[in-house]
């Protein structure tokens, strides 16, 4: 932001250092990529802290996605990304960790609770965004929200749909993930929702964003495969090594 607004900053910094002119175009992040054809590629923008009513549009009509990554966000100090604009304009949106290095923990079930708490605290102080939903397609149909959500910024539904549907593709793969259909690889992840911490249910979307956790599951599954049952992980300890060294050695050749 810096960089392109005031010519100032770390980026700035470093390309001075590399005697590389510089000459800060005075525009959003957002515009300069639209400028420089990076938006008309439909890449997957991250955080998007930062953006107004005009970058909305531009991501918008570009078919562009955005990563929201709210617990590091918050973590980092960075501030709070719109997610209920976001959803408002019909921008696609999947829901990130940013990963363990901002965020300690890469639990997708409370990153769902976190952005949708946090963005019904900015509500409260922000314009409000003309939407508010009596129902939510899941993707497989109509769902009736309960009166307690219905006039929420964002509800239990919406975070869900970021966290599967949306998230794929976000990623591009919703043709693959993201909900289980006939022909789509079999991901399912299988939650526990016995506990006396999310009692009393009155509707399973709100249990499971507000009430539950990673602790709370019971079963994941990758392309039909059993990975994970009751607190088990199906790979040794040596063969998960392995498969991380692995990983290590192909990052650090990129």
């Amino acid at each position: 932001k810096l960089l392109l607004l005031e010519g100032r900053g770390a980026f700035a910094d470093g390309l001075k250092r590399r005697g590389i002119d510089w000459h800060a175009p005075r525009i959003s992040t957002v515009a300069y990529l639209q400028r420089q054809g990076v938006l008309e590629t439909k890449p997957l923008l991250a955080h998007c802290i930062d953006v107004n009513e005009t970058d909305l549009d531009l991501i918008k009509q570009s078919g562009a996605a955005i990563a929201h990554c709210p617990k590091s966000n918050a973590k980092l100090g960075h501030g709070c990304a719109p997610f209920a604009q976001f959803i408002s304009q019909g921008i696609t949106v999947g829901l990130g960790s940013d990963s363990v290095a901002s965020n300690n923990t890469c639990d997708i079930l409370e990153e769902a609770r976190f952005a949708t708490l946090i963005a019904r605290l900015d509500w409260g102080r922000s314009p409000r965004v003309s939407r508010d939903p009596e129902s939510f397609d899941f993707g497989d149909g109509i769902v009736d929200l309960p009166n307690s959500q219905k006039n929420a910024p964002v509800t239990a539904e919406q975070a869900l749909f970021a966290a599967t549907l949306d998230g794929a593709r976000a990623l591009g793969i919703d043709e693959q993930v993201g909900a289980l259909a006939e022909g789509m690889q079999a991901d399912i992840v299988v939650v526990d929702l016995s506990g006396a911490h999310q009692q009393p249910i009155s509707n399973p979307a709100d249990a499971l964003v507000f009430s539950s956790s990673g602790r709370d599951v019971l079963l994941t599954m990758v392309a039909g495969k059993e990975i994970y049952r009751h607190r088990r992980v199906s790979a040794s300890e040596e063969e998960l090594r392995i498969r991380l060294e692995e990983i290590r050695g192909r990052l650090e050749g990129t």
